[in-house]
């Protein structure tokens, strides 16, 4: 389990070291507003999550890692994937359409593991406006 949990509801609230080792994800997008965060450390690993909602009570939920094994979860991406290229950015993009059809948007910045989950329904221009305000 996860030893350090620590919730922020604006990221204003961030402390600096945060703000030095994630990368920072802005309040808003469109019609997404930012929820929350919440940091989780162990011995191996930290984690930083953003949560946003929108007026349909759309979401979209970012998990950002940091650990030794980062290289070794980016392996275990689903192999059911799309390559793009954002900016010099190599995302994959996984599809379900079982699970409330799912799309998953996954990427390695600075050593970083971020994955963005959110519905098919949310453009893939909006995710693509939010990662790249970020990184």
């Amino acid at each position: 389990g996860m030893e350090t949990i620590k919730t922020y509801s604006s990221i204003n609230e961030f402390p600096e070291f945060i703000q030095k080792n994630f990368i920072i994800f802005p309040d808003t997008v469109l019609d997404f507003q930012f929820n929350e965060s919440i940091y989780e450390k162990n011995t191996d690993v930290e984690k930083l999550t953003f949560l946003y909602v929108n007026s349909s009570n759309e979401e979209i939920y970012i998990s950002e890692i940091i650990g030794n094994n980062t290289d070794y979860l980016f392996q275990q991406v689903d192999n059911k994937y799309d390559i793009e290229q954002w900016n010099g950015l190599e995302v994959y993009i996984s599809k379900y359409n079982n699970d409330e059809s799912k799309c998953v948007y996954s990427f390695m910045s600075n050593h970083i593991f971020v994955t963005v989950n959110t519905y098919k329904n949310v453009s893939e221009d909006l995710i693509r406006t939010l990662v790249e305000k970020a990184v």
